[in-house]
C-alpha cells in the first residue's frame, strides 16, 4: 500500500528538483559559506520589508550561484538551526589532524596507570 497524504503520493527520499542546479553538498566550503552569507544579507533585507519568502529565496540562489537549497535549510539557516561550518568534517578550524601521542610521555603514564598514581615516584 502506498503511502498517501491528503490523497497526494509521498515521495520515498527527499531529492533535489530534476535539471535543477548542481548539489550543494558538492560545492566547496568557501562557496558554501559564500552562499550562506548571501541568504542571510538577502532574508533581512526580506524581513526589514516584512515579505520573507523562502520559496522566493531559494529562486533567488538558483539564479545567482545555480545551486539549489531547500527553503527549510535556508529556514534553518535563518533561525540558527544550522551552519555550513557546524558539521565537523567540513570545519577546517575544528578539523585537527591526528597525532600520535608523544614518546617522553609514554613511560610516566604507564608509571602513574601501574602504580600509586602520584607523579614524583614515576620521574
Amino acid at each position: 500500500m502506498e503511502r498517501m497524504n491528503n490523497g497526494r503520493r509521498l515521495r520515498k527520499t527527499l531529492h533535489k528538483p530534476k535539471g535543477l542546479g548542481i548539489r550543494y553538498s558538492d560545492l566547496d566550503i568557501q562557496k558554501r559559506v559564500e552562499i550562506y552569507n548571501f541568504a542571510l544579507e538577502k532574508a533581512k533585507e526580506m524581513i526589514s520589508k516584512n515579505e520573507l519568502n523562502l520559496h522566493e529565496l531559494s529562486r533567488i540562489i538558483m539564479r545567482n550561484y545555480g545551486v539549489h537549497i531547500w527553503p527549510a535549510t535556508i529556514r534553518d539557516w535563518v533561525i540558527g538551526r544550522k551552519h555550513p561550518l557546524r558539521n565537523p568534517q567540513l570545519n577546517p578550524i575544528t578539523k585537527a589532524p591526528r597525532r600520535p601521542p608523544d614518546p617522553q610521555i609514554i613511560p610516566t603514564t604507564l608509571g602513574l596507570l601501574y602504580s600509586d598514581r602520584s607523579l614524583p615516584h614515576c620521574i
